[in-house]
């Protein structure tokens, strides 16, 4: 088992909002195909992948979580999805065997 170092805050936050920005143009991109006149699936419960949005410069860990479990990420302001050996110094919201829902433990309500 390897550890996370995390970085600074400032870079902890760049990267993170990174990793959301990558994820948010992964889950367009399957939302692009599900839209088209050829698909005949339902895409409730297919699986996305995305990265873990911990934000450390050491993780290249994969999550996976349906559309509607990612809306409901990102309808929190600041919530992230991060893979569950990832969890440790965040507010866990919800969690699940392939990703927890957090937002980072110094959030303000």
């Amino acid at each position: 088992m390897s550890t996370i170092t995390m970085p600074a805050t400032r870079e902890t936050r760049s990267r993170r909002d990174d990793l959301v920005d990558r994820n948010e143009l992964v889950v367009a991109d399957y939302a692009d195909a599900f839209a088209a006149p050829a698909f005949a699936g339902d895409p409730l419960g297919e699986l996305i992948a995305c990265r873990c949005e911990c934000g450390s410069f050491g993780c290249s860990e994969q999550i996976t979580l349906t559309f509607d479990e990612y809306e409901t990420v990102r309808s929190h302001a600041g919530s992230l999805a991060v893979a569950p050996a990832h969890r440790f110094g965040f507010r866990s919201l919800t969690a699940s065997v392939r990703f927890h829902h957090v937002e980072p433990a110094d959030a303000q309500y």
